[in-house]
């Protein structure tokens, strides 16, 4: 497989299907973008996330 640049729907498609509870290799399989990238971004939804919502703990 070649090479391409990984454009902003990608990466959207990516976090979406990540949501959806799908593994890092089905989000490779079905968008294209390399494994390392869809780990990286797995990695990065939950404390994106927590940085959306804030925090959320009430004391």
């Amino acid at each position: 497989m070649s090479r391409r640049v990984t454009k902003r729907e990608d990466v959207a498609q990516a976090i979406g299907l990540y949501k959806t509870n799908h593994k890092v290799t089905e989000i490779v399989e079905l968008t294209g973008v390399c494994r390392r990238t869809c780990k990286n971004l797995a990695d990065s939804v939950p404390q994106r996330l927590k940085e959306v919502l804030g925090n959320t703990t009430k004391y």
